[in-house]
């Protein structure tokens, strides 16, 4: 994580932050930013935000990516039950609950094979 330089800038980096955040993290105008900031009784025009954002924006997401925790090695099990009353035990994530890719095509080639059998 890089620190960002607030530098030479006529307000503090707290303003600073929450401009650019409430702007990249909501889909807000540069003058939503400017009114939202105009009601905690800071002055700012929406050229100064567009300024902070096209300077700060690019390092604020990195720092975030950096921040971010990357996924765990950890899987858990949970026993499903199909329409022939056989238990099968499906794996999912626990950080991102997305089935690891090998039970995704072990689930759809059951169910195509499941079709098959039923068609006369």
């Amino acid at each position: 994580m890089t620190p960002i330089a607030y530098a030479r800038h006529r307000f503090p980096p707290d303003v600073i932050r929450h401009a650019v955040g409430l702007y990249l993290r909501f889909t807000l105008s540069y003058r939503d930013v400017e009114e939202l900031l105009a009601e905690r009784g800071l002055d700012v025009s929406y050229e100064t935000i567009r300024r902070w954002v096209l300077k700060f924006g690019l390092q604020f997401a990195r720092n975030l990516r950096a921040q971010r925790r990357g996924p765990s090695g950890q899987w858990h099990t949970r026993k499903v039950e199909n329409d022939n009353s056989d238990q099968h035990v499906v794996r999912f994530s626990q950080t991102t609950g997305h089935f690891p890719p090998s039970t995704r095509r072990r689930i759809s080639a059951q169910k195509r094979h499941r079709g098959a059998q039923r068609t006369p």
